[in-house]
């Protein structure tokens, strides 16, 4: 049996200017945060994938006009539009608490001595047996 670990992780904070995203896709409800007018298209129009974490993906304002105008809207002048996962980086303490709860030993003696750096998805640490 695979057990799992929900961590209440905190988010770092998407880059300067960029609005968070969650699902894995960038949808005009995301863009219409930003570009009010944009709340005109349909909210879950696909307008692409979404980033990978830690990754920022930028929509061109110039895009952006097409496809309003592609759907009927006369949008002008809309700014680029920047977009990112939420991650964080796991702590030594994170990993070794979700690799005790997936051996099922919870006093097990555990030593993370080095582990990747990188950001990872906001969410489950898990490491089943």
């Amino acid at each position: 049996m695979i057990m799992t670990l929900s961590l209440f992780l905190a988010m770092s904070a998407p880059a300067p200017g960029c609005v968070a995203i969650n699902g894995d896709a960038i949808l005009a409800r995301d863009v219409a945060t930003v570009i009010p007018g944009f709340a005109q298209v349909p909210g879950d129009f696909n307008l692409g994938y979404a980033p990978v974490s830690g990754t920022p993906r930028v929509l061109r304002g110039a895009d952006l006009e097409r496809i309003a105008k592609n759907r009927g809207l006369d949008l002008a002048g809309l700014p680029d539009v920047c977009f990112e996962r939420p991650s964080f980086i796991p702590t030594a303490e994170q990993i070794r608490d979700a690799m005790r709860v997936g051996l099922g030993v919870p006093d097990a003696h555990i030593e993370v001595t080095t582990w990747s750096r990188h950001a990872a998805p906001v969410g489950e640490l898990i490491f089943p047996r």
